[in-house]
């Protein structure tokens, strides 16, 4: 329609007859009341007008066409399909001004030109016939405007209809379809009507799944991210594959686990790294009920469920624990930690930064961390801290003061999905009959002399986690030790 408007050369009257289709046809195509249409084009015809003049006058600034200084008042009446114009002048007698003073023609009036009725600073108004019009409309730098104005209007009216009725629907999700996808911005639009193709929704690039290519027609599940009353674009709801709320009202709305709208099992929190895995931890509310073998039951076929609407991210579940080394672990978990130390400092915001460093051992280090440090985002996250990882020797030779996390407090933590499946002096017998494996001895050996070293060929059992924090300090300590009696005695 603003195209239109901008290049055809043609009379008032068929100007006129186009501008009242153009309402029909933008309140069918956009869904809006033609009186809503009709306001935007009032709106664009004064604006318009204002910046025409404005330009003729040499004049260029922000047009604000509710200020009282402009002068120009449009009557669009769909209806009897008539445009009227109505322009306020202030009157001016020149005989009061020194010669040679010069009017604002589109702002002011001469005493001479009003009539002698009027008075110098009285309003004289002044309706344009259909010459004026068609002098207006069938100028090109005034239709240029003209068409722009239309469009921002226009779309404004949209913007607001959507907002309306969209904005409630924020914190939601949505199965929507998909009108096209950008595979090199990693971009898309969706319908937000199955009816309507012209009105679409944006998925940035920042809320994409990595590497998930939609197919254009099919529909996903979205979760409503926010909508822009003032957008002048076409798609002012934005919405996300990406957030993590996409994931828990899956979740929360799947009727297979009723617990979690009774509230008998709550998940206490959620954090993903979209395309690469999420992490909820859960309690339960009820005595004897096992939240994490609730939410997995049936060999976790409700999850897989679930992650096949994400492109197949993982979704691991995990205990909630109010103890924090106990949660530490959980989080963690598959992989085992020997300790942890956490500092906390005040920020000048009065919030508190939390820093905690992980220790672990070498062959466990790749596991916590994950590819491209993912695992280790999804850590921070669920931890609310900036996450460090260290190996018993970097935390002695540091200084760091770690809180021991005794191998028993890990070891069947998720057996059977209950932590209680094996009771504590079960545990602790289990780890007495354990011995010091292959990579423990290895690493004391690498502090003796070549030939007195031990090779032992034959397979051990992993059970690095049951040598307990203490006594593996005490054993960097020792070789720390004698490495340096040895440089001393060399000397």
């Amino acid at each position: 329609m603003a195209k239109r408007i901008e290049e055809e050369k043609i009379s008032w009257q068929e100007r006129r007859k186009s501008i009242f289709e153009d309402i029909k046809n933008a309140s069918v195509d956009k869904y809006i009341p033609q009186d809503a249409v009709a306001e935007a084009i009032q709106s664009a015809i004064k604006r318009a007008y204002i910046q025409y003049n404005d330009i003729r006058n040499n004049e260029d600034h922000f047009i604000d066409i509710t200020d009282p200084e402009c002068n120009i008042e449009v009557k669009v009446n769909v209806d009897e399909k008539d445009i009227k114009i109505t322009q306020q002048f202030t009157v001016v007698d020149l005989s009061q001004y020194e010669k040679g003073w010069e009017l604002e023609e589109w702002r002011e009036i001469s005493l001479d030109v009003a009539g002698k009725q009027y008075h110098d600073g009285d309003t004289f108004s002044r309706e344009y016939n259909d010459a004026d019009l068609e002098k207006l409309f069938t100028d090109k730098k005034f239709n240029t405007r003209f068409a722009s104005s239309l469009f921002y209007f226009i779309n404004n009216v949209s913007n607001k209809k959507i907002f309306n009725e969209w904005q409630p629907k924020i914190d939601t999700i949505e199965l929507l379809r998909v009108e096209s996808y950008n595979s090199k911005e990693h971009t898309a639009r969706v319908y937000l009507y199955d009816n309507d193709s012209t009105l679409y929704g944006e998925m940035p690039f920042s809320e994409g799944i990595r590497d998930e290519k939609l197919k254009t027609d099919h529909k996903y599940w979205f979760y409503i991210k926010g909508v822009n009353e003032t957008s002048t674009k076409k798609n002012p709801v934005i919405v996300s594959r990406a957030d993590v709320n996409l994931v828990k009202q899956l979740i929360m709305r799947n009727e297979n686990w009723p617990e979690l709208k009774e509230r008998s099992i709550e998940i206490k929190e959620i954090e993903r790294v979209a395309g690469f895995k999420t992490k909820l931890a859960v309690v339960s509310h009820l005595p004897g009920l096992d939240a994490v073998g609730t939410i997995i039951k049936q060999s976790g076929k409700y999850i897989k469920e679930i992650e096949e609407l994400l492109y197949n991210e993982r979704i691991e579940v995990i205990p909630y624990d109010t103890k924090l080394e106990d949660y530490i672990v959980n989080v963690c978990a598959p992989a085992s930690i020997l300790g942890y130390n956490l500092v906390e400092t005040p920020t000048e915001q009065g919030t508190i930064d939390r820093k905690i460093t992980i220790v672990c051992e070498q062959e466990k280090m790749a596991l916590l961390i994950g590819s491209k440090g993912k695992n280790a985002q999804l850590i921070s996250k669920l931890l609310k801290a900036t996450i460090e990882f260290a190996t018993p020797a970097e935390a002695y030779e540091s200084g760091i003061n770690i809180v021991p996390v005794e191998a028993y407090q890990q070891r069947n933590r998720f057996a059977n999905n209950n932590a209680t499946a094996v009771s504590f002096e079960d545990r602790m017998a289990q780890f007495k009959k354990v011995g010091v494996n292959q990579s423990q001895r290895t690493s004391v050996n690498n502090h003796q002399p070549k030939e007195n070293r031990k090779v032992d060929k034959k397979p051990q059992e992993d059970t690095n986690s049951s040598m307990s924090f203490a006594d593996r300090m005490a054993q960097f300590k020792d070789i720390s030790d004698n490495s340096d009696n040895s440089n001393k005695n060399g000397e």
